[in-house]
C-alpha cells in the first residue's frame, strides 16, 4: 500500500469583522513563532494583522452574499465551517481557527491533520486530503442543507419540517448550530472509514474552556506538551467570560495572560473598534448590546430575553441597565429596549447583578471613548 504524503502547506483562518482582539492577534502570532506561514481570509481590511500573517480576499473562496448567522447563538461559525471546507476543497491550504494558540510547528506528514474533542471530532484545526470523500460529503451538505442529514437527531429534524421546502430543503442558518461542523464531521469519518487518522484530544484540546483564565501555575502542569500540537483557546466562550467580567486586559497569572507575556503580546484585550461595533454577543445570557448610528445622535439598543423578567434582590432587569445608562449618559444617546422570548434554561434563570454590572461597566466606558473621540474632533 502506497504510503500518503503531505501536499497541504500553510494555515489558513477566517475572520468577519475589521480589528482582532488580543486573543486572535495571539494565536496568529503563535504560528509565525513558531515557523508557520499564516493565511488570514477577510472580507474586509482587518487593521491590527500580526507581522508574518498574509492576508487573503475571503471573496475567493465564496462571496460576501453566502455569509450567514446562525440562528440558534446568532454566530458566524456555522458559515466558518462552510468556508472551511470549501477552501480546504479549492487551495492547498489546512484550516486553523483563529483562537487556536500554536505550541510547536504543525509538522504533519500526511494531509491528515484532526483531533478528538469527545464526544466529538472537533474542526478547530483540520486537514483532510483534497480528494477525501467526507471533504466532498462535507461541501454536499452545505450546498444543500436538508432536514433528512443523517446525523441529525430526530428531534431536530422535526423542529425543522415546518421550516423546509417541499424537498426537505432548509437554509443553513437554521440548522443546528454544529449541524454542519463537529457533528458532521465526525459521523461522516466513522461511515468513510477515515476515523483511525484522527489524532488523542491531547495534540489540540488539551485543556477545557473553564481552564483558560484560571492561575497558569494550576493548570499548565496538567498539560501533556510532548504531544501537544496546540491548544484550543474557546474564543466564543472567551469573549463571553470576559465581558462578564468587566475586563480590559489579560489577567497576568491566568493561562491566557502566560502565553501572552510568551509571545510578547500586549494585554489590552479590545483595540479601538474591535468588531462590527457590537459590544456584546448574544450567545451570553446578559443583555446584548449594541450602539448604531441615528442621525446626529447614537442609539444604544439594550437586547434581552423577556424571561429576564424575575423578581428578587439579586437580580436587575435589563430596562434598569438602559435606566442607568440614561442617567449617566444624559442626551447624548437614545436609548431603546427591545425583547425576544426566552427558551430552554434561560425561562429559568434571572440576570444576576454581578453580569450585569460588567455588562454596564463596559457599556459606559464604550460611551465615554465614542464621547471623547466626538469631542475631539469638534
Amino acid at each position: 500500500m502506497t504510503e500518503m504524503t503531505r501536499e497541504r502547506t500553510d494555515p489558513a483562518t477566517l475572520w468577519i469583522g475589521n480589528a482582532l482582539s488580543a486573543l486572535e492577534y495571539m494565536c496568529l502570532k503563535s504560528l509565525v513563532v513558531n515557523g508557520m506561514r499564516p493565511v488570514l481570509y477577510s472580507y474586509e481590511a482587518v487593521k491590527n494583522v500580526p507581522p508574518g500573517v498574509r492576508c487573503k480576499d475571503a471573496e475567493k473562496i465564496l462571496p460576501r452574499s453566502r455569509i450567514f448567522k446562525n440562528k440558534e447563538r446568532d454566530s458566524f461559525a456555522p458559515f466558518a465551517d462552510v468556508f472551511r471546507y470549501q477552501m480546504l476543497r479549492e487551495t492547498k491550504f489546512y484550516w486553523v481557527d483563529a483562537d487556536v494558540l500554536a505550541l510547536k510547528k504543525f509538522d504533519f506528514r500526511n494531509d491528515y491533520f484532526l483531533a478528538w474533542h469527545p464526544p466529538v471530532v472537533a474542526s478547530g484545526v483540520l486537514s483532510l486530503p483534497r480528494e477525501s470523500s467526507v471533504l466532498e460529503d462535507l461541501i454536499a451538505a452545505c450546498e444543500k442543507p436538508n432536514v433528512e442529514l443523517p446525523w441529525l437527531r430526530a428531534t431536530a429534524r422535526a423542529s425543522l419540517q415546518d421550516q423546509a421546502d417541499k424537498n426537505g430543503g432548509v437554509l443553513p442558518e437554521l440548522l443546528p448550530y454544529k449541524a454542519l461542523g463537529p457533528i458532521a464531521l465526525t459521523w461522516l469519518l466513522e461511515k468513510h472509514g477515515e476515523s483511525h487518522h484522527v489524532l488523542p484530544q491531547q495534540s489540540h484540546y488539551g485543556l477545557w474552556p473553564r481552564e483558560i483564565l484560571k492561575k497558569y501555575r494550576r493548570i499548565l502542569p496538567n498539560l501533556d506538551i510532548e504531544s501537544a500540537y496546540s491548544i484550543h483557546l474557546f474564543g466564543s466562550v472567551k469573549h463571553r467570560k470576559i465581558r462578564e467580567r468587566a475586563l480590559e486586559k489579560i489577567p497576568p497569572k491566568s493561562v491566557l495572560g502566560y502565553f501572552a507575556a510568551k509571545y510578547e503580546v500586549d494585554p489590552v484585550l479590545y483595540p479601538e473598534g474591535w468588531g462590527n461595533a457590537e459590544l456584546f454577543g448574544s450567545v451570553s445570557r446578559m443583555p446584548t448590546t449594541m450602539v448604531r448610528p441615528r442621525g446626529q445622535k447614537r442609539k444604544i439598543v439594550f437586547l434581552h430575553r423577556a424571561a429576564h423578567q424575575k423578581s428578587g434582590s439579586k437580580l436587575m432587569r435589563c430596562d434598569q441597565l438602559c435606566a442607568l445608562a440614561k442617567r449617566t449618559l444624559g442626551d447624548r444617546f437614545e436609548f431603546e429596549v427591545v425583547c425576544f422570548p426566552g427558551r430552554g434554561r434561560d425561562r429559568k434563570q434571572g440576570l444576576t447583578i454581578e453580569s450585569l454590572r460588567g455588562a454596564a461597566v463596559i457599556l459606559l466606558k464604550a460611551c465615554t471613548r465614542f464621547l471623547s473621540a466626538t469631542n475631539s474632533r469638534c
